[in-house]
């Protein structure tokens, strides 16, 4: 872990993790995706496993994106805007075209471009379930990013990748197409976790929370994507030709057990966005060789784990950002 930010081994009694090295005073974010607060359906997704997912490039994209997995995904970006402090950027950023890969139900973007009202932000993703017109100067396409050649009019100024370690096989192409679309100064953010679950005090090891973690690895290396390689995507962007790469390392709880608020708040948002996703993994878990009713039986231990907190989970979460010269 980065400076500053590593997890001792031992417990504390008054707070489990240490200072952040992030301004958390700013004020929390709106949880607003669309004004009637309604999910959005792809009309032409399919159906697996008792979840509807895309059809464009079918099978692409390992989890579903049905009403209960948009629900999710925002209170996933509560999560982690909890984490920094407010924050949807670390990178020293003056935007003016932006581009939000991967947006899923475009949450991210819709709040960026509400707080930079003379920036121009555009959300891709190969699920178009974002709400139209909500902002005046964001914007929604259907693209896969890593496949499809990127035929944007302008180049971009911020470019932002956000918890996307179960997608792309080759992302080198897309690292590729980032550099070659930023304009010259402008920054590439990645925020993402691995799905290592660790504990200062041992309560991980064994448990079903650890176990999922271990399974989504494997089930993942089935599909040719490395689950934790946002330990390495400093070294990526340096080999890409970006300077002034930043790498910053958090803890990211699952549960309300840190005695520190606001850990307790951020584990707290993080148990339900686990909770919510168990059951849509089920493609990563079968490819990881778990038979169905395995599969079960282990999201019913973590779901277990969830309610009883005994188990003081946490994910590291990595923030990573470079300059194209």
């Amino acid at each position: 872990m980065a400076e500053g930010s590593e997890v001792s081994d031992e417990v504390d009694e008054v707070a489990v993790y240490p200072v952040l090295d992030v301004d958390i005073e700013a004020d929390k974010p709106t949880q607003q995706r669309a004004s009637s607060g309604s999910s959005v359906l792809d009309d032409s997704a399919i159906e697996e496993h008792g979840r509807t997912y895309h059809s464009y490039k079918q099978g692409t994209y390992l989890l579903p994106n049905d009403a209960e997995e948009q629900s999710r995904l925002d209170i996933q970006h509560k999560t982690i805007t909890t984490l920094l402090g407010g924050k949807l950027a670390l990178a020293p950023i003056e935007p003016k075209n932006v581009l939000d890969v991967a947006t899923g139900t475009g949450i991210w973007a819709i709040e960026f471009a509400r707080q930079y009202p003379k920036s121009n932000v555009i959300g891709s993703d190969l699920s178009l379930i974002q709400p139209k017109d909500v902002v005046h100067n964001c914007s929604f396409v259907k693209e896969d990013a890593e496949n499809d050649e990127w035929t944007y009019n302008q180049t971009f100024d911020y470019i932002h990748f956000r918890l996307l370690f179960t997608c792309f096989n080759d992302l080198s192409a897309v690292l590729r197409k980032t550099y070659n679309h930023l304009e010259s100064g402008g920054w590439v953010e990645f925020q993402d976790h691995t799905p290592e679950v660790l504990s200062s005090d041992g309560t991980s090891v064994g448990s079903g929370m650890e176990k999922f973690g271990h399974a989504i690895v494997r089930g993942l290396a089935r599909f040719g994507r490395d689950a934790t390689r946002i330990k390495s995507i400093r070294q990526l962007l340096v080999a890409q030709g970006f300077v002034d790469v930043t790498e910053r390392v958090f803890p990211y709880p699952v549960g309300v057990w840190p005695r520190d608020p606001h850990y307790k708040e951020v584990g707290r948002w993080n148990g339900h966005n686990v909770g919510l996703g168990l059951e849509g993994a089920v493609k990563m878990l079968f490819a990881a060789g778990l038979t169905e009713s395995e599969a079960q039986d282990l999201i019913s231990q973590v779901r277990g784990e969830l309610k009883s907190h005994h188990v003081h989970a946490f994910m590291p979460f990595y923030v990573v950002y470079g300059r194209k010269p």
